[in-house]
């Protein structure tokens, strides 16, 4: 809560109508589903969306999604599209890129008590796959929303900064006591 919100906001002109996603994706996307030894045989489904041309040696943004999503969140056009809004970016002569997310489950982004690690599977396993199929992986963005946020940026410091050039938390879930988490997170 801050207090005079949204008179500052009003000066800041940050209190304008909400954004729109753009209508059309000039891209490709493609999806499949890795069985990963990392979170216990659990078989995850993933995407991989290129802007139009070649997609060899393109730089990677790696999307975490929220608790109640999958790796179809971050590309719905009715949720995020965040596959339209870098298209869009793209043709103005922003360098491309690709986006890649992956299913993380329920919990959060990091290794659990019963042997799940959704952090090992995207560093041990994700990151390979991207690699394997063309994408520059030496130095990787990171996106994440909500619980997402929060595996972005543990994942930042498990990878540092030689591996990382760019980490982005919307909304991070961040706690002070495990006790604040969500019940079942």
């Amino acid at each position: 809560m801050l207090p005079g919100r949204t008179s500052l906001y009003r000066h800041l002109h940050l209190d304008g109508p909400d954004g729109v996603v753009p209508t059309s994706s000039t891209g490709e996307t493609e999806n499949g589903v890795l069985t990963s030894r990392a979170r216990n045989g659990r078989r995850c489904g993933w995407s991989i969306a290129c802007p139009a041309g070649p997609r060899a040696g393109l730089p990677v943004v790696v999307v975490l999604h929220g608790r109640g999503g999958d790796h179809s969140s971050a590309f719905s056009p009715t949720y995020l599209g965040l596959d339209r809004f870098r298209d869009a970016t793209v043709v103005t002569g922003v360098p491309a890129y690709a986006l890649a997310s992956v299913d993380g489950g329920e919990e959060y982004w990091h290794a659990r008590a019963d042997g799940d690690d959704p952090a090992a599977m995207v560093v041990d396993e994700f990151l390979p796959l991207l690699a394997e199929r063309g994408l520059d992986t030496s130095r990787l963005g990171l996106l994440g929303r909500s619980m997402g946020g929060y595996g972005a940026l543990h994942l930042a410091g498990v990878l540092g900064r030689d591996r990382v050039s760019a980490v982005a938390a919307m909304s991070p879930a961040l706690w002070r006591d495990y006790a604040d988490t969500a019940p079942g997170a």
